[in-house]
């Protein structure tokens, strides 16, 4: 009996664990009483590619995981980790297929093994026979039962997404549903599918794609909409005219987004044409996620705070005692004013600067004070990182004190901690 009650429960859990929908972000409560937004550490997307004349997609995997989730281990002068993927195909709770990866990782900084900023990304495309290609994959809803378990820890995780094939009408021009491509890195123009369904990263390089079949139509006019959703009211953010010729089958259809001038917020675009009596349709809502904003710019009551350091006192004074509408906007203008790059929506100064306010936070915090106020902070977010610093914390003939250099302002600042407490004031500047 009891082992009949261990197996029920076995059952529920494993099915309670596959009910978790794959979430396109987190949220965390911060100790001003506020929820932040943050990057999942596990995100997969399914993405049905049509590259056929039958239109019957193949099916491709994007999968990402956070380095801190991943359990490294030191080999030789690297440091690797090992994880297995698997995946479930269902269609009316039926499982109609299922595949498993293998995969390492190799870091050669023990501190990129630590990281939750950076993120191993993986692309697979799921070995389907053509018969099962043929026979299973049917227009309708289906879902993607996920894993991924790290075989050092033995930590696993597990979402499932749904996602749909779209009825093949001969009559119509085809459309495979909207998704998206984004830039692999920094150093790299090309675009690998997204790993997140309608999820996309602030200021990050993004193209929308869908792939289109025209048979015998010799080209066609589309029209490119993108909306933004501001506070449930709907407006026009840009459009667009693309034309796609029939120099064969399927033609891909991509518009690159003007992610530069994108804010944070829910967007839906939309790809329209006709041609006769034969037209074009897809749409599809998404997101666009600041997952590092640094946290004093989510009130700006908290942001202003800071600010002390580069407002005089009369500036700072008239607008602490603005009300929360008014100080939003006082901010806003205030940082607009001093935007090196005005025509994008990213304000490199204004990030730097509470990017600094964050790392005092992190590196300076004392039991009576935030970092950012105490006098390695402010100097902290005034210049950056020191190019050097003489550590004399263990000084036997004086007092711990330490002394931090810039070397290209020529400048040089002396803390020293009188009270042996851990608070370094800053003496003087040489």
């Amino acid at each position: 009996m009891k082992s009949l009650i261990y197996i029920f429960l076995l059952v529920a859990l494993f099915n309670s664990l596959y009910s978790q929908e794959q979430k396109d972000f987190n949220t965390l409560k911060t100790r001003f009483g506020f929820d932040v937004i943050q990057q999942p550490y596990v995100n997969f997307n399914i993405i049905p590619f049509y590259s056929g004349c039958n239109w019957i997609p193949d099916l491709y995997l994007a999968f990402e995981i956070q380095n801190d989730r991943l359990q490294f281990t030191k080999d030789g002068d690297k440091y690797r980790a090992e994880y297995q993927l698997s995946v479930v195909i269902r269609h009316d709770e039926e499982a109609l297929y299922k595949e498993n990866w293998l995969e390492s990782v190799e870091l050669d900084n023990f501190d990129e093994t630590n990281s939750r900023k950076k993120y191993q990304y993986k692309i697979f495309k799921l070995k389907i026979s053509d018969d099962d290609r043929n026979n299973k994959l049917k227009p309708g809803t289906y879902e993607c039962l996920f894993q991924v378990r790290d075989l050092t820890s033995k930590n696993m995780y597990k979402s499932i997404r749904e996602f749909e094939i779209p009825e093949f009408t001969p009559t119509d021009i085809q459309i495979s549903p909207v998704n998206f491509l984004r830039r692999s890195n920094e150093f790299d123009d090309s675009l690998l599918f997204n790993p997140s369904a309608a999820a996309l990263l602030y200021n990050q390089r993004y193209a929308a794609y869908a792939n289109v079949r025209l048979d015998s139509i010799q080209s066609i006019r589309v029209n490119f909409r993108l909306y933004k959703n501001e506070r449930d009211d709907e407006q026009l953010f840009c459009q667009d005219f693309l034309t796609l010729y029939g120099d064969s089958n399927i033609v891909e259809l991509k518009y690159n987004l003007q992610y530069d001038s994108m804010a944070p917020g829910k967007y839906r675009i939309r790809f329209s044409g006709y041609t006769g009596e034969k037209e074009l349709n897809a749409e599809k809502e998404f997101e666009i996620f600041w997952f590092d904003k640094p946290i004093y710019l989510y009130k700006a009551d908290l942001a202003i705070r800071p600010m002390r350091y580069i407002l005089n006192e009369q500036e700072f004074n008239r607008a602490s005692d603005l009300n929360y509408t008014e100080l939003e906007s006082w901010m806003a203008a205030y940082w607009a004013e001093r935007d090196p790059t005005p025509n994008t929506d990213y304000n490199e100064l204004k990030v730097e600067y509470f990017k600094r306010v964050q790392r005092a936070n992190e590196k300076f915090n004392l039991r009576h004070k935030e970092g950012w106020e105490t006098d390695r902070g402010k100097i902290f977010i005034l210049y950056g990182e020191p190019d050097k610093i003489e550590n004399r914390r263990y000084a036997a003939d004086k007092k711990p004190h330490l002394v931090w250099i810039y070397e290209k302002q020529n400048l040089t600042f002396l803390f020293v901690d009188d009270d042996r407490d851990g608070e370094f004031t800053l003496i003087t500047d040489e």
